[in-house]
């Protein structure tokens, strides 16, 4: 049971993590071992201070930052970096605590683009021409209060629909921006929601700050609840659905905990303080998680209670995708580093240098053979990791 997936190539990588909601690639026929010399650096660009993750569909680059007091969605040729498009509005930076700028990831869904701005600014941009075909101003419409560090959570587009977490949990028709259902609030919402199908019915899990949330995708409606709180009301990683169970972790030592799913409810399996992810979510390969427990890279077994399989520290705060049964990871410190996804033991691939700032918060995206990461202060780099060129 995993997320709704959309309709696209398998190289494409058109939203929060990726077309299945997994962070996990569906590529085989790359290079996950690095020369000597290292890895073949195809591009670079600034593009503005922000931890908007990419999105890549059909050759083309989508992400967005900030500069000079706005936010900028760039679009870029995904194999040149040439710029195809941009198109900007005026926002705050939000910095606190880090560099600031925008945080959700842009979805894309054929000719359609969807972006979240900090202050719950919504837009449908025309995904060749950056050309705006509606837009809303969120925190008005909805009477939203903005959280500290602003929205983060990322839009998913569901069939013909746009899902959104701000507190309020939202549907919206993706072609119009005509609202269909949205919920009471349920209090600061950093976090990206998950759709997914469980017993033949459309599903949501949210996680804002209250906690654990289930809804009916249909309606709305709320069918399980679990009060979860943490530090500075801060849920930032994804659910995660694992065969009628969703697991939710969260930093400032708090922990994580994993949920049966059933017609009566949320029903608490386990709970411990193995793994706290403070922003990056976990990536499930073969029943086991691999992600930041603050710091420190673990691997926990989700079958026995969470247990700690192997640590690795000296990667600070990093962010990590997937790709078959190796790890594609980003360090704070700028750092890509290639690893086995292995239950037993961390086993290092390839490491590389990606940049010299700080905060490699944001998880890189390995698309039609290749790999990008971008920093917090606005490097975008391109790695070329096609087994064929």
């Amino acid at each position: 049971m995993v997320g709704i997936p959309l309709v696209v190539q398998a190289d494409d990588w058109p939203q929060w993590r990726g077309p299945d909601g997994t962070g996990i690639s569906n590529e085989t026929d790359w290079i996950s071992e690095f020369p000597a010399s290292g890895p073949r650096e195809a591009w670079r660009k600034n593009i503005g201070v922000g931890c908007s993750a990419v999105s890549v569909v059909d050759g083309m680059l989508y992400t967005l930052g900030w500069h000079d007091g706005q936010d900028v969605v760039v679009c870029l040729d995904a194999v040149t970096g040439a710029p195809i498009w941009e198109f900007s509005y005026r926002a705050d930076r939000y910095e606190r605590n880090h560099d600031g700028g925008p945080a959700a990831t842009p979805a894309v869904d054929g000719d359609r683009l969807y972006t979240l701005g900090r202050d719950a600014q919504l837009f449908c941009l025309d995904s060749q021409t950056g050309e705006q075909k509606w837009s809303k101003s969120l925190k008005r419409q909805l009477d939203l209060k903005v959280p500290h560090w602003g929205f983060s959570g990322s839009p998913v587009v569901v069939g013909d629909l746009l899902l959104l977490d701000l507190g309020r949990i939202v549907v919206f028709d993706k072609f119009n921006g005509k609202i269909k259902w949205v919920t009471k609030d349920y209090g600061s919402s950093y976090s990206t929601p998950l759709p997914f199908q469980y017993s033949r019915r459309s599903l949501v899990a949210a996680f804002p700050s209250y906690g654990l949330v289930v809804l009916d995708f249909s309606d709305g409606r709320e069918l399980a609840k679990y009060s979860w709180e943490t530090s500075y009301d801060v849920n930032v990683a994804t659910p995660i659905v694992i065969d009628g169970h969703i697991f939710i972790s969260s930093g400032y030592d708090k922990g994580c905990a994993l949920f049966q799913l059933d017609h009566r409810g949320l029903n608490l399996a386990w709970e411990n303080r193995a793994m706290r992810n403070q922003m990056s979510t976990c990536i499930l390969v073969n029943g086991h998680l691999y992600g930041f427990d603050e710091k420190t890279l673990k691997c926990i077994d989700i079958h026995r209670q969470g247990k700690e399989r192997w640590s690795h520290r000296g990667l600070g705060r990093g962010a990590l995708s997937a790709a078959g049964d190796k790890l594609i990871i980003l360090s704070e410190k700028g750092e890509l580093i290639i690893a086995d996804a292995d239950s037993e033991r961390f086993q290092l691939r390839g490491r590389a240098k990606m940049f010299r700032t700080s905060e490699g918060w944001t998880a890189p995206v390995l698309a039609d053979g290749r790999i990008y990461c971008r920093s917090g202060h606005g490097e975008l780099v391109c790695i070329d990791v096609g087994s064929k060129r």
